[in-house]
C-alpha cells in the first residue's frame, strides 16, 4: 500500500499523504492527508516514528534518455546530450518554458515519453514538468541568463589560439580551450558586424551553417558536435540557469547565431 507521494511540480518537490491511517510526519508536524514543500533539511517520518528519512537535495529532477536497451542517459542542469556526451549530435534543453530537441537540422519541441532517433539510436524521453502548480502563486527567482552576461575573447598575436572568458555581476570564469572556441570568435564578429550595418537586434548574427564551415575550414557535421560541446562546457561553469542559449539555432532555416550581445575582442 502506498503510504505517501512525493512529486515535482514544476518549481519545488512536493510531499502528500495518501490518508494513509498513521499519517506521515514532517518535522514533527503529522499532515494526514495533506501536502507539504519539501526544503533540504526536512526530516520525514512514514508510519513508523523511529524510522526518519532526511530530505537532502532540492535540485529539480533531470531530463533523461533511455535506450532501447535500458540504459539510461541522464542530463545535467537542464541540458541533455545525444547520443552521448563525448561525440553530441543532438541536446535537449529548456528554451522558453518548454523542452527543445536541437538536432543540428533545426529545432524542435518536445514532451515527456516522446521518441527520438539520434545516431541511428532511438530514445524515448523523460522529461520533468516545467509548468507550475496552478493552484498557486510562485515566487520566481532572478535567472542567471546567459544572454545578460559579457564573453571576452582574446585572440594571441600567432593566431594560433582564442581564450573565453565569462563574465557576470559576481563571477568571472574562462571557458575550456577548445576548438569551439574559434567558433564563438566567428559568431561574436558577424554579431558585431551586423550591428554597425544597423540591423535590428533579433537579426544580428545569424549566419547559415555551411556559411560558418566554410569560415572554420571544417564541415557542418563538426560545427554540430561543437555546438552541443560548448553548450556542456558553458553549463559546467555554474553560471548560467540556460547554458544551452550560448548558442541560438533557428527552427528550420540552418542558421546559428551566438546568444551573448556583449563581447569584448582583444
Amino acid at each position: 500500500m502506498e503510504h505517501a507521494a512525493i512529486q515535482w511540480d514544476g518549481v519545488e518537490w512536493t510531499l502528500r499523504d495518501l490518508n494513509s491511517r498513521n499519517g506521515t510526519r514532517v518535522k514533527n508536524a503529522l499532515l494526514m492527508g495533506r501536502t507539504w514543500r519539501l526544503a533540504p533539511g526536512d526530516e520525514l517520518r512514514f508510519g513508523d516514528p523511529s524510522e526518519v528519512w532526511c530530505w537532502l537535495d532540492g535540485a529539480p529532477p533531470q531530463a533523461l534518455a533511455v535506450r532501447n536497451d535500458a540504459s539510461v542517459l541522464e542530463g545535467r542542469n537542464g541540458l541533455l546530450l545525444l547520443p552521448d556526451e563525448s561525440n553530441p549530435l543532438a541536446s535537449v534543453s529548456i528554451r522558453g518554458g518548454r523542452w527543445e530537441l536541437d538536432d543540428g537540422t533545426g529545432t524542435r519541441d518536445v514532451v515527456d515519453g516522446d521518441y527520438v532517433d539520434v545516431g541511428g539510436i532511438r530514445f524515448q524521453l523523460e522529461l520533468p514538468n516545467l509548468d507550475p502548480a496552478a493552484s498557486r502563486t510562485h515566487a520566481v527567482e532572478h535567472q542567471r541568463l546567459v544572454g545578460t552576461s559579457r564573453l571576452w575573447l582574446r585572440v594571441s598575436l600567432d593566431q594560433e589560439h582564442v581564450t573565453a572568458t565569462f563574465e557576470t555581476p559576481k563571477l568571472r570564469k574562462d571557458l575550456r580551450a577548445r576548438s569551439f572556441n574559434y567558433m564563438l570568435l566567428v559568431l561574436a564578429k558577424a554579431r558585431q558586424d551586423d550591428e554597425f550595418a544597423g540591423m535590428p537586434s533579433g537579426e544580428l548574427g545569424w549566419m547559415h551553417v555551411q556559411d560558418l564551415a566554410r569560415k572554420l575550414n571544417t564541415s557542418v557535421e563538426a560545427i554540430n558536435v561543437d555546438v552541443h560541446r560548448l553548450r556542456r562546457s558553458v553549463e559546467e561553469l555554474e553560471l548560467f540557469d540556460n547554458p544551452a542559449d550560448v548558442i541560438e539555432r533557428r527552427r528550420t532555416v540552418g542558421q546559428v547565431r551566438l546568444g551573448v550581445g556583449n563581447v569584448s575582442l582583444a
